[in-house]
């Protein structure tokens, strides 16, 4: 009986050490496999983060060109000559330099472009017949 008691234990230390390498082999594989996946998962949020950054750069940019736009745009509006042209423009006002003409209600159906425009012929004409009648 002794003999097939250790020949049993052998039997069975045998099973054992199989099934706790066994067990080890699933375990291993388990993390091995888990692993890669989260390698795999890492690597593609790292991708979809890479072409989110890549169009928040495109648009960073495009509102640092509206920005300087804006910028330039809000120093001349403030500037003295932006000034000067809107209250000619929208308030009529002048400065001391200006000549005004002032049309009365009655003449606004006067065409004024008749007065200056001179036809370059009729000149011409004009500054020989005088050349030789003066």
């Amino acid at each position: 009986m002794t003999y097939n008691n250790t020949l049993s234990d052998k039997i069975q230390s045998k099973a054992w050490r199989f099934l706790k390498r066994l067990l080890i082999g699933i375990i291993a594989f388990y993390y091995l496999i888990s692993g890669l996946f989260n390698i795999y998962k890492q690597y593609k949020t790292i991708r979809s983060a890479e072409v989110i950054n890549r169009e928040l750069e495109n648009k960073i940019a495009k509102l640092e060109e509206e920005r300087v736009l804006l910028k330039r745009r809000s120093e001349y509006a403030s500037s003295s000559a932006y000034k000067e042209r809107q209250s000619r423009n929208l308030l009529g006002e002048g400065s001391s330099d200006d000549y005004w003409l002032i049309i009365d209600e009655d003449e606004e159906e006067v065409r004024l472009m008749d007065e200056f425009y001179e036809d370059k012929k009729e000149r011409i004409i004009r500054e020989w017949w005088d050349l030789f009648t003066k």
